[in-house]
């Protein structure tokens, strides 16, 4: 019936993989949980190890990291149920309903999102201010936003598919590091006319990092999603749906590129002090990253900036 499959990445997963576990148990239902470790360090790798004492699940550590699209196709190649219940390892459970509620939800041919939520309490440390105020502002959505746009609010981080239907589409494994695997991912299920529905079943994300981080990490897509402009530029839909690419190419359609990247370059100090602070405004990330997308594009040298 259910196989679940969890990411985990220098986090301790033994406590959401402990819920779900539970959850399933209560369901009554053929299931296993397949815990697959990116090459954490040795304090996550042995906290980790635990749940090779549970039934049903598996734990796996990889000797290398091998990135956030491979270890999703690297699972399903280890998974032997039907539906595939993909949830990242620095989630939490909030619901006691979580499993059942994607059970009723349960539709041949049809992927099926819960979304995400975040702590509604404001972090005290101010380098988790950034992190939190970008995933409450955009990423925690309910289901009836997210589906006046099914497919590009898709996000890997909670999300069920037919195993037959992830065969046909896959995470692209050219898409490496962090960022927009998931852009991708919702695109090829447009692409194949595969239905994509939003529920309201979100999984908490209990992962907050500091700005420091967060911002590599955003930098770090930003050059996937240069790679995406590169390949895919003739496709409207994808191009539409992503909103640095569509800032991207209203500022080249006025041949503005050269005078914006100047002008963020100028002030990028400035940005990055706010970003770092007790107020992070969200605009200054934006501009930040159309600086690097800019940048990007016009380092790959394939396209005209």
């Amino acid at each position: 019936m259910l196989s679940i499959l969890i990411t985990a990445y220098n986090e301790d997963v033994v406590p959401l993989a402990e819920s779900l576990h539970t959850q399933c148990l209560d369901a009554a239902i053929p299931f296993e949980i397949i815990v697959c470790d990116d090459h954490s360090s040795d304090f996550f790798r042995k906290r980790n190890e635990k749940l090779t004492a549970y039934s049903g699940v598996t734990y796996r550590y990889l000797e290398s990291n091998i990135g956030r699209a491979r270890i999703r196709n690297l699972m399903v190649s280890m998974a032997k149920y039907q539906w595939l219940l993909f949830v990242d390892g620095d989630s939490r459970v909030v619901s006691p309903h979580f499993v059942r509620k994607y059970i009723d939800a349960l539709q041949q041919g049809t992927v099926v999102c819960g979304g995400r939520v975040y702590n509604q309490r404001k972090p005290e440390k101010k380098e988790f201010l950034l992190h939190w105020k970008y995933g409450t502002a955009r990423e925690q959505k309910n289901a009836t936003l997210r589906n006046r746009f099914p497919y590009r609010s898709f996000m890997t981080s909670n999300f069920l598919c037919p195993a037959d239907v992830f065969a046909s589409v896959s995470f692209d494994e050219s898409i490496s590091g962090y960022g927009h695997e998931d852009t991708l991912f919702g695109h090829r299920l447009w692409q194949k006319g595969i239905p994509l529905v939003h529920i309201d079943n979100p999984l908490l994300h209990d992962g907050l990092i500091p700005a420091v981080e967060f911002l590599q990490k955003g930098e770090n897509a930003v050059k996937n999603l240069a790679k995406l402009f590169i390949h895919y530029h003739n496709e409207k839909e994808l191009m539409e749906g992503v909103r640095m690419l569509r800032a991207f190419l209203f500022i080249k359609k006025w041949y503005l590129t050269s005078v914006i990247e100047l002008f963020l370059r100028m002030f990028q100090p400035l940005f990055l002090r706010n970003l770092n602070g007790k107020n992070p405004f969200l605009l200054f990330y934006d501009m930040i990253r159309l600086s690097w997308l800019i940048r990007e594009i016009r380092n790959l040298k394939r396209f005209p900036v």
